[in-house]
């Protein structure tokens, strides 16, 4: 018996039916029937992709992705007409969070619990998005404020505007803290350190 010729056969058969289905609800308007219907036949088609079984009829492989790709598009298409249905925009979301677009998924997740306020799932999606764009608003701050305090020019290289704008405003802070530096024993925090060698102290006291 050829398994996977009923397999692939079945599948085939199963992704066409079901895009008739979505253009049908599509036609109509029922644009959350055409929104399932696509995600149906999204997956037979996937199926058949996953599984290889055109692998040696390239021709074949090459139409399959092209319904792929087709079928993406009208589900897309459907998504925008159909932008109140719940599935569609936790989907939306799933995939926003795996981009890390938490800002993008907070929203989408907003617009979902605006009419669906009881869906636990979004809820715990939310709470996970918010979580993680903080988490990452933080590591973005420590990130440029190393990026920043590791700067070392190279002396080759004239220095940019910007460059000469950090540095008189450091020179200007450390000044105000020159007097401060001898009599409370406070270092400049805009200064940078310089190594002494062992045993030598650069502030001598009487």
């Amino acid at each position: 018996a050829n398994v996977g010729g009923d397999a692939e056969s079945k599948s085939s058969n199963a992704g066409i039916k079901e895009d008739d289905k979505a253009k049908e609800a599509y036609r109509t308007g029922d644009y959350a029937a055409a929104v399932k219907a696509w995600t149906r036949s999204l997956s037979s088609v996937k199926y058949l992709l996953e599984k290889d079984l055109y692998k040696h009829n390239p021709a074949q492989e090459k139409e399959v992705e092209g319904m792929e790709l087709r079928l993406c598009l009208n589900l897309a298409q459907a998504l925008v007409r159909d932008a109140r249905n719940a599935k569609a925009l936790y989907r939306k979301a799933s995939a926003l969070m795996e981009l890390m677009s938490y800002s993008e998924a907070i929203e989408v997740l907003g617009r979902l619990l605006e009419f669906e306020r009881s869906n636990s799932a979004a809820v715990a999606m939310l709470a996970k998005a918010n979580r993680s764009a903080s988490l990452s608003e933080v590591r973005e701050r420590r990130q440029a404020k190393k990026i920043f305090a590791g700067i070392e020019r190279d002396s080759r290289v004239p220095p940019t505007e910007w460059e000469v704008f950090v540095d008189s405003v450091r020179e200007a802070v450390a000044d105000c803290f020159g007097q401060l530096e001898g009599k409370l024993g406070v270092r400049c925090p805009c200064r940078r350190s310089r190594s002494r060698a062992p045993g030598v102290d650069g502030d001598k006291k009487d």
